[in-house]
């Protein structure tokens, strides 16, 4: 009696027989810092340990999406934490936060949070902030 492979089954000795070893090696994801384009930011991806023990970079990209972006800002130091920002406002923009963005500056670079903030008087608030400073750059206000 002679037993016969299933498909499955060859699909999967074929697809392990073109595997690069890395695959079955031991990978786990990273972040790091680097400088891209001179500017500090956060990439990650994934590394995997080679036969000899060493770790090998297998996939790298810089960090998507804002919330990364705003992320790597603040470890950077590009960017106080919004709650430190939120702290300096209060003695003289006491409120409620309805909204936070933080995003780069069109011109210069410099991160600044956009802020809307519902104030004791009941007014919304859009302050605009310098990131690393807590300086107030810009106020709009509406009733």
């Amino acid at each position: 009696m002679t037993s016969v492979m299933r498909p499955r089954l060859l699909l999967l000795i074929a697809t392990l027989a073109v595997l690069p070893a890395s695959a079955l090696a031991e990978c786990k994801p990273y972040t790091s810092k680097a400088m891209i384009q001179g500017r500090e930011e956060v990439v990650t991806g994934t590394v995997c340990r080679q036969r000899d023990g060493s770790w090998r970079i297998m996939t790298s990209r810089p960090a998507q999406g804002d919330h990364d972006r705003a992320r790597a800002a603040v470890a950077s130091g590009a960017a106080l934490p919004l709650s430190d920002i939120l702290t300096r406002l209060q003695p003289e923009h006491p409120g409620e936060m309805l909204d936070a963005e933080l995003r780069p500056a069109r011109r210069d670079g410099v991160w600044q949070y956009l802020i809307k903030l519902l104030g004791t008087d009941n007014v919304v608030r859009r302050l605009t902030v310098d990131a690393q400073t807590g300086q107030v750059l810009h106020i709009d206000g509406e009733r």
